[in-house]
């Protein structure tokens, strides 16, 4: 895998704020405390080759020798702090992504030209697979259509069958995002089996109520075209009496609410 690069915590990018020498300043200093002490041992033994004189030549270069060396050794284990420290960063930062990358819910997989890389527990628990049985398979293993995809694909989530250890095909959403520079894809896969069961119950119940809803228009068109053929002769019939001149008060004014 590419090696990941990991940022400083804002804590220790704090330190050039908080009264301490930064970081960068401390590791200039011990590289110039290094070459300082070997131009100063370069410069005795050029001395001592000039004199070839008395003891006191000697005696100089000795002591230009010890200054030289002791500058030397303080400018490499300061050198070595500052590397130790960095490589505690590394890894504390390491194990942070690892941690974040482990508890992740959505499933996480790495390719190299199509080839698995690393996949993460969440992944695991979807495809029913171990890392170790997957490691370097193909792709399609898990997503058949994958290497079907165009490459604008890349950045965006799109629906596409999965594969389980078992054969069984689920739905998923996969997000394709390539890692620069190098030849790394990151594939975000999110099972979308729930939603989808919950989306046909959904249509179901659509598809019923829209049912149901026809049904109650049928009826009411049935019902109405039954109670309008007899209401008709009834109104006929009352319009009919209307004209007879034998009703009573009281007949007329039945004959007459029934027409109206």
């Amino acid at each position: 895998m590419a090696r990941t690069t990991v940022s400083e915590t804002p804590i220790a990018a704090s330190n050039s704020s908080d009264g301490r020498v930064p970081r960068s300043l401390r590791v200039q200093f011990a590289l110039a405390l290094s070459a300082m002490g070997l131009l100063v041992l370069a410069g005795g033994l050029m001395s001592f080759h000039a004199t070839r004189a008395s003891a006191n030549a000697y005696v100089a270069v000795a002591w230009q020798s010890l200054v030289a060396a002791a500058a030397w050794l303080i400018g490499w284990l300061l050198l070595r702090r500052q590397l130790a420290a960095a490589r505690s960063r590394f890894e504390d930062g390491q194990e942070r992504l690892k941690a974040i990358i482990d508890h992740t819910a959505d499933g996480i997989v790495v390719l190299h030209d199509a080839q698995i890389v690393q996949i993460n527990p969440a992944a695991e628990r979807m495809f029913g697979v171990r890392q170790r049985q997957i490691t370097g398979q193909a792709i399609a293993t898990l997503l058949p259509q994958f290497e079907s995809r165009p490459q604008s694909s890349c950045g965006i989530t799109y629906e596409t069958p999965a594969r389980t250890r078992t054969g069984a095909t689920i739905p998923v959403e996969v997000s394709v995002s390539p890692v620069t520079p190098g030849d790394l894809s990151v594939l975000v896969v999110r099972d979308v089996s729930l939603r989808k069961e919950t989306e046909q119950h959904l249509i179901a119940a659509r598809d019923a109520a829209e049912a149901a809803r026809a049904t109650q228009a049928r009826f009411l068109a049935n019902m109405s075209h039954e109670l309008r053929t007899p209401l008709n002769a009834v109104m006929g019939y009352a319009q009919v009496l209307l004209y007879q001149s034998t009703l009573t008060e009281r007949q007329r004014l039945a004959a007459s609410t029934i027409r109206n």
